[in-house]
């Protein structure tokens, strides 16, 4: 599942009057095979008990969006897949957190990050070849942008890997990163031979993020790196020492790119801005429609605030941003129950997730994920690592007094 969503060319979609990914179909199996066995183990309703907040706005955003499409939408259904979208975000969250209640989630982190490595070599593979060729890239203009391993941006190469944005990938390698740090700074990650691997293995994901030249990618790095040394200050003199050597020889390319950004408003995000607001002042509660900015202007806002504001208006926005404040609120009660157990290696790898978490809705401001898989991949890791921590009793049985408290 996690392997699907670096896969996100047209290539790799099926036609079906809607597009279904790998991903989408992944889901639904594994959410039929979970849901089996859940109820063979009667755990399901347990999980959704403690997330039936989180799942019951989720519900409500799908009749949203179902809805949009038959009033404002006029039947067109077009739009119903946003619908769907979030239907498969909530099987995801879902699969996820029951995941992890029957298989050791150190097991599934280190499934992530050497999944990010397989996808991560074979970006800087196909990155190297095409740097090699660039002259002739920059000379044939229906290689700018091939849909696959680069993209060229203002004369840049970027790294995008089997995907088709560069950002999408450094988004979902973010993923990868998260795992990655948790094993190195884990105490039971191995021997010393393994936590050598484990940091070659970061210095490869960390270095083909640097490759998509993403800026928002940049930023969210950068948001991370602070609230993370913030909690974990003894960290400071390891990673700036490390994010200094890794974007030296290419600190002159962000430098350009973030100057062509004061420039062109974020390759044209101002404009797109402007046709937002302009549809949330036609329509500031209901909103215009799904996909308004994409109608009009041929491309998605770039900022999910005025997306769902023009698209949907300030009654859907309000129930999202109730929905994150609710499942931040969440995260927060566990941390304060976990947080006992601080010395304890396992509540790193909460706090990652959750900081992981956070830092993505921060990235709403910068681009589109709203719809997309990355948010709700991290939030379930997280809330699935806490309540195995909090609530499993046959595995931490040294846990159930503290269960009882929360």
């Amino acid at each position: 599942m996690y392997q699907s969503i670096y896969m996100r060319s047209s290539t790799f979609l099926i036609e079906l009057g809607i597009k279904v990914s790998f991903s989408d179909i992944l889901a639904l199996i594994g959410l039929n095979i979970i849901i089996f066995l859940s109820l063979i183990k009667q755990l399901s309703s347990k999980i959704i008990y403690h997330i039936q907040d989180i799942f019951l706005f989720l519900m409500i955003l799908t009749l949203y969006e179902f809805l949009s499409v038959v009033f404002i939408d006029k039947g067109n259904p077009d739009n119903i897949t946003l619908g769907i979208s979030i239907l498969r975000n909530l099987s995801i969250l879902l699969v996820i957190i029951i995941l992890i209640q029957y298989v050791n989630f150190r097991n599934i982190i280190r499934i992530f990050t050497i999944v990010g490595l397989f996808n991560s070599i074979i970006a800087i593979y196909y990155y190297a070849i095409s740097l090699n060729n660039i002259t002739y890239i920059l000379f044939t203009k229906h290689l700018w942008d091939p849909g696959i391993y680069y993209t060229l941006d203002s004369g840049i190469l970027r790294l995008q890997g089997l995907s088709d944005d560069p950002n999408f990938f450094f988004i979902t390698n973010f993923i990868a990163l998260l795992s990655n740090i948790a094993l190195i700074l884990s105490k039971n990650s191995g021997n010393k031979l393994r936590k050598l691997f484990w940091i070659i293995s970061f210095i490869v994901i960390l270095s083909t993020n640097i490759l998509t030249f993403s800026r928002t990618g940049f930023l969210m790095v950068g948001i991370f790196f602070i609230v993370f040394l913030i909690n974990y200050p003894k960290y400071i003199k390891y990673a700036f020492g490390f994010m200094a050597i890794l974007l030296f020889p290419t600190y002159k390319i962000f430098e350009l790119r973030f100057e062509n950004a004061l420039e062109t408003g974020g390759s044209g995000r101002i404009e797109l801005w402007k046709v937002a607001i302009e549809g949330f002042s036609k329509s500031p509660f209901f909103g215009e429609g799904g996909r308004y900015v994409l109608k009009h202007a041929g491309n998605y806002a770039h900022n999910d605030l005025l997306e769902l504001l023009s698209s949907h208006g300030l009654l859907y926005v309000t129930i999202v941003l109730f929905l994150y404040i609710i499942a931040i609120l969440k995260l927060n009660r566990y941390k304060k129950q976990l947080k006992k157990l601080s010395k304890h290696n396992d509540f790193l790898y909460f706090q990652l997730f959750k900081l992981g978490f956070i830092t993505l809705l921060l990235s709403h401001l910068f681009f589109s994920v709203f719809y997309n898989i990355f948010i709700w991949f991290t939030l379930g890791i997280a809330i699935g690592i806490a309540y195995n921590l909090l609530f499993n009793r046959k595995k931490y049985s040294n846990y159930i007094k503290l269960a009882k408290e929360y």
